[in-house]
């Protein structure tokens, strides 16, 4: 039952590129008085590695029922498919991808996200893969997971998250960057919590406080990098995914599901078909429970860097498997451990039940913690120096979700 919560899908077009690992409590510091120029970063085609010095294939057939690659010489050896994680049945994956570039353009997976989740129980885990993780692309050779998509749709995709991760998708879904701005907007813009001083980036409006953001500003505040530092924006993509899934299912905003679905559904790659997305109203607002959904982020901890060039710069990822096997091991326990629902799942369905007019403004008042606590084991400060790398932004976008019936306009943002 691949019926995975269109709200989740939707939201997670959000992220620029989630992957490296902060502090368990995100409290980082920034020096207020540096002036960051950002820049955005984008390409058309998918950045492959270098050639470097060739290595041998490895042993013969090691892909086992996995195409074998065209590539007669790999960066790096062909390591065998990832294997050894306890997958409860019932669990299913589906993988979240946002692309660097805005519609109608194809491009780098600059977010991957896996959606692990348990229909029956109602609890999920969003794992964030670091799209530079250097892995076997099946049936082509060793590259950066960011390139599957552009080289071989999503199919390659799942086939290459499946080899990588050893979590075999029940679906995947792609989007462009601007899709995720246009959702923000939609749902009449994000109060967010920032939690550090970002100064002389995105208009210069990013300091400590609650921030009104509508969706250039949330895009923007998704994207924002400083070198290859992944952590901390890593933080603010989940912090992001966690506001609109909270945002679409209080107040009785689920009601415009069917008129979302139908303004995205056009804009969005996926193997989802309209009857998967009708069917998880209950789902999605059991999920509107933050205890049920658990974040992690595959980072220093599960692997190592590798530095490919020196002019320019160039870093990638190889995995730790006995690391990252622990770390997705985790995951799955989490998304398959039965929990008791919650009070709050009896004022969500009232709001649903009563609200005759959706509450798309920004009068809420969130009942959940401001900022998403990641699993991981590493720890790491997010200090940007006056002299250190600038800034910049690689995005992603969100994907719709329906059911329901009546369509109605959301009173306007404050």
């Amino acid at each position: 039952m691949k019926r995975i919560l269109a709200l989740a899908l939707l939201c997670i077009l959000l992220l620029g590129s989630c992957s490296w690992p902060p502090t368990p409590v995100p409290t980082p510091t920034v020096t207020s008085t540096v002036t960051i120029t950002p820049s955005v970063t984008s390409s058309a085609t998918p950045t492959l590695l270098p050639s470097l010095t060739p290595t041998p294939l490895g042993p013969a057939g090691v892909w086992g029922d996995f195409p074998a690659p065209r590539e007669t010489m790999m960066v790096t050896a062909i390591p065998a498919p990832f294997a050894g994680l306890d997958v409860a049945e019932e669990l299913r994956v589906v993988v979240l991808a946002g692309l660097d570039r805005p519609e109608p353009y194809s491009g780098r997976t600059d977010a991957i996200l896996l959606l692990i989740y348990h229909p029956r129980l109602a609890k999920a885990t969003l794992v964030s893969v670091p799209p530079d993780l250097v892995g076997y692309l099946p049936g082509y050779g060793m590259q950066r997971l960011s390139s599957a998509y552009a080289v071989g749709g999503g199919r390659l995709l799942a086939q290459a998250i499946e080899y990588n991760l050893g979590l075999k998708p029940d679906a995947w879904m792609v989007v462009n960057v601007n899709v995720f701005a246009d959702l923000v907007d939609q749902l009449g813009g994000l109060r967010v919590s920032v939690l550090q001083n970002l100064p002389g980036v995105c208009g210069n409006v990013l300091y400590i406080g609650d921030i009104l953001m509508d969706g250039n500003l949330a895009l923007c505040y998704a994207r924002l990098r400083y070198g290859s530092d992944e952590a901390a924006r890593g933080l603010r993509q989940q912090q992001l995914f966690q506001l609109v899934l909270l945002r679409m299912v209080q107040g009785g905003n689920l009601i415009r599901l069917p008129e979302l679905y139908e303004y995205f559904r056009t804009q969005v790659d996926t193997n989802l078909t309209s009857a998967d997305f009708l069917e998880n109203t209950l789902l999605l607002l059991r999920l509107g429970d933050p205890t049920r959904v658990r974040y992690f982020q595959i980072g220093a901890a599960q692997t190592r860097i590798w530095q490919i060039s020196e002019q320019p710069p160039a870093e990638v990822f190889l995995p730790q498997r006995t690391a990252l096997t622990d770390l997705l091991q985790r995951a799955l326990k989490f998304a398959a451990e039965p929990k008791p629902q919650g009070e709050i799942l009896e004022t969500l369905i009232y709001e649903l039940t009563v609200s005759p007019t959706p509450t798309m403004t920004l009068e809420f008042t969130p009942t959940f913690p401001p900022t998403p606590t990641p699993e991981n084991t590493a720890t790491q400060t997010f200090t940007p120096s006056p002299t250190g790398p600038t800034p910049t932004q690689t995005p992603t976008g969100p994907t719709p979700t329906p059911t329901l019936t009546p369509t109605v306009t959301p009173s306007p943002a404050p």
